[in-house]
């Protein structure tokens, strides 16, 4: 277990299959061999071989573990396999019912969200997740609380903001170059920009020294917090002991449940301040101050769904931008071989529609939208990212049923370092799935540039599309209002392609725009304020709401646990705070 938690998979792997020899019945070698095999294929971007299923079983059968069982649910519809999907709602049905205790509750957040599990569900356990993980953590939050009230806060001088990233940080993603605008366009005379990079690999670094030096030039401080636990105390104790001592006044969470350190870290309380912002699209519970948000993806009746209070920007909480010297991505696909061969394959499709996530975040009625709408438009094709040769046969015998050739689905291998933006821009039209929509990929998919087609949900992972496509003024086109609107909407966009060309035109443009508007001048028009592209007044209205939210916590209106004798897990006072 140490070894795989520092990183040596392959040492772990071989101790855990020496371990089940002697002993075939020990459930931790089994559990052990299951997590490497899914780390190790999170790691290589690939799928796990296909040994993983009866490995899977035979886990489940020495132990049952509603986590693991979700685990293997959700491995089995990454291959497009739904056999398990009336029994997943079965079971969520009856969890429901039992008002499961915390001891009970280790399905981990993350895995709700890439299953098509009914929002109220998901909110449900995720309270009780994290309930779980704030109790268990209250009295090191309270030790570290009156630890952050000893030292001196920002009152006078800059306010110290530490954006807290995880391993997806290191890739050529946008996230991570959209990461590193926002760090350079910070107003460095009011704000200390630090960048905290959680690394739970000791054996290989994360950032090489380049890397490190170009992330250290973006901001004030690159700090790497080494997630290694010891006898005496946890990897997430370790780090949040470590960001104290930096006396952090607000705290950006952006990895999520990416993480698996995060919920306890953030438990612990090691800032004054904490928020999320892109990292989970979901609540994230009472262990956080604030999340970060705009009224169209969280509008007030939706709000019940969410334990924490909500910090809503104007227009979009989603942004991106492009580095001057970046070459732009349909400029970059005509230099790359490989893009070449995949326009080979698409060279006789009079349009293109592109997915881009997981196969298990596509549900049945998503995919018989798709399936219908190929049938319709003729000579259209659907890009997926690469599958396994087993997923690939039930993608082409689901592709059959509505009498789709299967060679319509056009496959792309994802490699390490690989950009989406240049797979996303072969396409016409991108579609979303009904759930766990990543808002990296709505900004690589507009950055690409490609509009997306999108039908808005309750939570917030399927709203983020709906108000980035709202801020660049392009919600009256490719917003659908339920599922047979978005089936017409596909289809009238595909039948009269000049809608989404000029879309694409004007995409670019914007982007364009923004990318060389300097960062003191002012915005080009009132009308594209605000918007997904717009850097420079997205870092501006970040700065507003930082300010906003320490204003009121330096006036006590936000309650301080240090004051406290325990913590609450329901604040009596929760303020939902709207920048304007």
């Amino acid at each position: 277990s140490t070894m795989q938690m520092i990183g040596m998979l392959e040492h772990a792997r071989s101790n855990f299959e020496k371990a089940m020899v002697v002993e075939p019945s020990l459930y931790e070698a089994h559990e052990g061999l299951v997590e490497i095999m899914l780390e190790k294929s999170r790691v290589d971007l690939s799928f796990p071989d296909a040994s993983i299923f009866p490995l899977m079983e035979k886990t489940l059968s020495i132990q049952h573990s509603w986590s693991l069982w979700f685990k293997f649910v959700r491995v089995r519809q990454s291959c497009f396999d739904w056999t398990d999907r009336p029994t997943l709602f079965k079971r969520a049905t009856e969890i429901i019912r039992q008002d499961i205790s915390f001891d009970h509750c280790s399905i981990h957040p993350s895995l709700l969200l890439d299953l098509s599990i009914p929002a109220q569900f998901v909110s449900r356990c995720i309270q009780l997740y994290m309930q779980n993980v704030g109790t268990s953590h209250k009295e090191v939050a309270k030790m570290n609380s009156r630890n952050l009230e000893q030292t001196s806060s920002s009152a006078s001088s800059k306010l110290k903001v530490l954006y807290l990233v995880s391993k997806s940080f290191t890739a050529d993603s946008v996230d991570s170059q959209s990461l590193h605008i926002l760090f350079e366009m910070h107003n460095r005379s009011d704000f200390h920009i630090i960048c905290g990079l959680i690394n739970r690999n000791v054996v290989e670094h994360q950032l090489t020294l380049q890397r490190q030096q170009h992330v250290s030039a973006a901001c004030d401080a690159l700090v790497i917090l080494h997630a290694m636990g010891t006898s005496e105390e946890s990897a997430e104790q370790q780090i949040a002991k470590e960001i104290v001592e930096l006396s952090i006044d607000i705290l950006v969470d952006l990895c999520g449940h990416d993480e698996l350190f995060s919920a306890p870290l953030l438990s612990s309380r090691p800032a004054r301040l904490q928020l999320t912002w892109l990292g989970f699209p979901a609540s994230f519970g009472e262990i956080t101050d604030y999340k970060l948000t705009d009224p169209l993806s969280t509008p007030p009746e939706l709000i019940s769904l969410y334990s924490e209070p909500l910090l809503h920007l104007p227009r979009t909480h989603v942004f991106t931008g492009r580095a001057r010297d970046e070459v732009p991505t349909f400029e970059a696909v005509t230099q790359d071989e490989e893009m070449r061969l995949l326009r080979s394959k698409l060279e006789h499709s009079k349009f293109v529609f592109a997915f881009a996530g997981d196969l298990a975040r596509i549900d049945e009625d998503r995919w018989h939208a798709w399936m219908e709408v190929m049938r319709i438009v003729k000579n259209s094709a659907l890009l997926l990212l690469s599958q396994p040769a087993y997923a690939k046969l039930n993608l082409d015998e689901h592709a059959l049923q509505y009498g789709i050739n299967p060679s319509r689905l056009v496959l792309w291998e994802v490699k390490r370092g690989a950009s989406l933006s240049r797979f996303l821009s072969l396409a016409d039209l991108v579609l979303d799935s009904s759930h766990a929509i990543d808002p990296w990929l709505i900004l690589e998919s507009l950055r690409a540039p490609c509009p997306v087609l999108s039908l808005p949900g309750q939570q917030l992972y399927e709203r983020s599309t709906a108000a980035a496509l709202s801020s660049l003024s392009l919600h009256d086109i490719f917003l659908a209002r339920d599922l047979l609107d978005y089936e017409q909407l596909a289809v009238k966009l595909a039948m009269h392609p000049d809608t989404t060309r000029r879309s694409k035109s004007n995409l670019s443009h914007a982007l364009e725009l923004h990318t060389n508007r300097q960062i003191s001048s002012p915005p080009p028009s009132r009308r594209l304020q605000g918007n997904s592209f717009d850097m420079v007044g997205g870092v501006r209205l970040l700065e507003r709401a930082y300010r906003t939210i320490w204003d009121l916590y330096q006036s006590d209106l936000i309650p301080r646990i240090a004051d406290e004798d325990t913590i609450s897990l329901d604040p009596p006072r929760k303020f939902h705070v709207i920048i304007s």
